[in-house]
């Protein structure tokens, strides 16, 4: 019974260690020789989740029978992966979805395995450390760095500048309470050293131009203040507080009332040109395709793939805009067009019911721990009204440990007994390390892989020695057949080596996948063209057409085809579309002059191909072709 017992603590320590370890190097690990180099953030923690399942089923069968525990956020989180699950089944693009919520399994996983793991076994200044530690660390890193050089490395372990805001504006609630409960202790060593490296994260925060980042801050502080508003209100401290708030609010009113013109003139220039208005645009295509399935959503991890067909045009007037679309830079609004309107507020549910379970009175954690918690998650939420980072593991594993943290102090769980088969444990444990190792392989072995190659080929295309690229693409999609990004960098390697034939292939096969991923139409139509497939070639420009009017060598290219076809009238609107949109497309001139003159308009050609030489310059053909359309004007007048 003691052998029992000490190798029952031991698997219990072994469990929690490793899911520990698992948060610890999140922040660090990284994978460079991958094109994703942060993705092998997800596969370490499907490792560890894997092993600690192993161990877990291990400590239950000395036990002699498990536990589960139950609450209201467990069952959100549990219909919340029916929910996934059965929109990956009906989903119309199943392979990406079936990507996806392996990822978010790992995420619920994650959460469950944490609050079943320590469970009775709260350790505030553990965790806190667990947490806070790679913090500290990565801002010290950081701060020296830039003082060096000017510039933040912080690509070199989140991928995203803009994700290393969203980690930094995550724990500073945490951070900033956790400083505050020791300064209140006396213990000013370790309180100001954490109060300046928090204040040091801000600084980053800024540095990086993260306006995401900063919002995120502001609203964690916001939940704080509630969280804390009777000691703002007590006694005298009502006055000051009421004075600070009333200073802050006429400071200002005032700086509206007298930076009034320019604060309006900065917003409508970031709405037309700035990142703002391209937000705004994604935005407006995201509620199109919600009010199309508002209750059940196009399937999880479909938002790449479905939103270009409600994307707005306008889009592509801003200049920050992009071919390829991949989030909705509002996590709610994606949640809600993957998922439906079921799958949001069951998602809202499961972090309403955390937030409720950590301010609960009889909770055994300290009230900074939670509180800090509550208002990272709440930071990460707002900044995910800005951006993607929810999307990436690095946030979402942040996310769902503050969540499960919440619940390690309730003792007062009800708990679901589970009953261990002794005689056949070996084989079900066997079994089940078998599926996990496949699913581990599948999951988080195989698309790292995968990234490996499409890194090396992408170098090798940077080099154009374009033939060895296309031996890596191929082998990045023997690891990843559905790597979206592969497959469109292999058809245009084909393309370029003049493998038209092969390129069509692949780009059609993508066609299937993702039918207007990137210029997947504009390359096809392009393709088509040059084998003099005219029909074909019109079809799928006017197909990017209809998706983004304002793409000028589609124009283009669709005049060159009416002009093959006959159309002269239509190429000529096509190609002087082309120029309004982009004058620099040379070529397009020479086809329009040419055109005109056969509609004897040479008074337009020669206007056109003067703008070409106050452009380009000229040389002795363009010149010649101009003296003699002026030779036909003068005769014509």
């Amino acid at each position: 019974m003691k052998d029992n017992a000490l190798l029952e603590k031991r698997y219990i320590l072994t469990f929690q260690s490793l899911l520990l370890f698992s948060l610890f190097i999140m922040p660090f690990i990284q994978l460079p020789l991958a094109y994703n180099y942060v993705l092998i953030k997800l596969s370490q923690a499907q490792f560890f989740i894997l092993i600690s399942l192993l161990y877990l089923f291990s400590l239950w069968e000395i036990r002699g029978e498990g536990e589960i525990p139950v609450n209201s956020a467990l069952k959100s989180a549990g219909f919340l992966s029916v929910w996934l699950l059965l929109g990956t089944i009906f989903s119309p693009y199943p392979f990406i979805s079936i990507k996806y919520i392996q990822a978010y399994f790992t995420y619920l996983l994650f959460f469950f395995l944490l609050i079943l793991g320590f469970k009775n076994f709260a350790h505030p200044y553990v965790f806190s450390g667990v947490l806070l530690l790679p913090y500290y660390l990565l801002i010290i890193k950081e701060t020296i760095y830039y003082y060096r050089v000017r510039d933040l490395d912080i690509a070199s372990t989140f991928g995203n500048p803009n994700f290393f805001a969203g980690y930094l504006c995550a724990l500073f609630p945490l951070s900033i309470l956790f400083s505050l409960h020791f300064l209140v202790e006396k213990k000013k060593f370790y309180g100001l050293i954490p109060l300046s490296l928090s204040l040091l994260s801000l600084f980053l925060i800024y540095v990086v131009r993260s306006r995401a980042g900063g919002i995120g801050v502001l609203g964690g502080l916001f939940v704080l203040f509630l969280i804390y508003r009777h000691l703002f209100f007590k006694g005298k401290r009502k006055w000051l507080t009421l004075g600070v708030i009333g200073v802050i609010f006429f400071l200002g009113v005032y700086l509206l009332a007298t930076h009034y013109s320019q604060i309006k003139n900065t917003l409508k220039e970031d709405l037309e040109k700035g990142t703002l208005g391209i937000r705004v645009k994604i935005w407006q295509g995201t509620w199109r395709m919600i009010k199309k399935r508002p209750i059940g959503g196009w399937g999880p991890g479909t938002f790449l793939i479905i939103y270009p067909e409600y994307r707005l045009p306008e889009y592509f007037l801003n200049p920050h805009a992009v071919n390829a679309t991949d989030h909705a830079h509002n996590e709610l609004l994606e949640i809600w067009s993957e998922t439906g309107i079921i799958g949001l507020v069951a998602f809202l549910l499961l972090v309403f019911f955390s937030f409720k379970e950590g301010l609960k009175k009889d909770n055994s954690l300290p009230k900074f721990f939670t509180s800090g918690l509550i208002g990272g998650a709440t930071a990460l939420l707002v900044n995910n009204l800005f951006g993607v980072n929810l999307r990436y593991a690095s946030s979402s594993l942040l996310f769902f440990t503050f969540l499960a943290f919440l619940h390690v102090g309730n003792k007062r769980e009800r708990k679901f007994p589970v009953n261990i088969p002794h005689r056949q444990f070996t084989l079900y444990l066997s079994l089940f390390a078998l599926a996990g190792g496949f699913w581990f392989f599948s999951a988080g072995v195989k698309p790292n892989i995968a990234q490996i190659h499409l890194r090396e080929a992408i170098e090798l295309r940077n080099r154009e020695i374009w033939n060895e690229a296309i031996k890596e693409y191929l082998k990045a999609l023997v690891w990843d057949p559905y790597e979206l990004r592969s497959r469109y960098r292999l058809a245009y390697a084909y393309a370029v080596t003049g493998n038209v034939d092969e390129a069509l292939k692949e780009y059609l096969h993508l066609k299937k996948l993702a039918p207007h991923y990137a210029e997947l139409d504009f390359n096809l139509g392009a393709l088509y063209l040059k084998k003099g497939e005219l029909d074909r070639a019109k079809l799928y420009l006017e197909e990017m057409l209809r998706l983004n009017p304002y793409h000028p060598t589609a124009h283009a290219n669709l005049g060159l085809v009416f002009k093959l076809q006959g159309k002269i009238d239509e190429a000529i609107k096509e190609f002087k579309r082309a120029l309004e949109l982009d004058p620099k497309i040379y070529p397009a001139y020479w086809d329009l002059a040419g055109l005109l003159r056969l509609k004897k308009k040479y008074a337009e050609a020669l206007k056109y191909l003067k703008k070409l030489k106050d452009l380009k310059g000229g040389d002795e053909k363009l010149n010649k072709v101009i003296k003699y359309l002026e030779g036909k004007v003068k005769r014509s007048e």
